[in-house]
């Protein structure tokens, strides 16, 4: 892994902590998705691509905390429009891979029907209560994506940060709430 070295980083935030609150947390909530955002385009690539629906699921955001905000990068578990757009719901497991277990009928459920691929059944759908799931090995897409791109995250952030600190609008309104 390759560090980069960025000056100024003590002086960004001590000018932050001069800055109120509100105003901060907008600073801030920039630079993480800034950041973010280097993390999720590597995290793209990295995704092998069947139906592409687990790519698209790959996403940024901030939140806000008790003691600032926090930035991320998730994938799975969003829901698209339509029929073509399905949950990657499964992300999980590609990140983590499985380990072998048995899936069965649920309660509402006599059977579990699926349709199998090889064992000369291709295209006909196989009826039973119990399947056991051989396992998946992990094929990580998003802790390599961190790894190969921290430092250019790191980097976005900062000059995020000098940005919006060097912008007009953010020094006009420190001193007008500082006043």
């Amino acid at each position: 892994m390759q560090y980069t070295s960025i000056s100024g980083l003590k002086e960004l935030v001590e000018a932050l902590n001069t800055l109120p609150l509100k105003i901060e947390r907008n600073i801030m909530r920039a630079a993480l998705r800034q950041g973010a955002n280097v993390v999720a385009r590597e995290a793209r690539q990295n995704v092998s691509v069947r139906y592409g629906n687990l790519k698209r699921s790959i996403r940024t955001g901030t939140n806000k905390t008790p003691t600032g905000v926090e930035g991320y990068v998730k994938a799975g578990g969003r829901k698209g429009g339509g029929k073509k757009e399905k949950s990657a719901f499964y992300a999980k497991f590609i990140e983590f891979g499985a380990a072998a277990h048995t899936i069965k009928a649920g309660k509402n459920k006599n059977l579990l029907v699926f349709i199998p691929k090889g064992m000369g059944l291709v295209g006909k759908k196989v009826m039973t209560y119990s399947v056991n799931h051989p396992g998946t090995t992990a094929k990580p897409f998003l802790r390599p994506a961190m790894d190969a791109r921290s430092s250019e995250a790191v980097a976005a952030i900062a000059s995020k940060i000098r940005e919006r600190l060097n912008d007009r609008d953010i020094k006009q309104m420190a001193r007008e709430v500082s006043e």
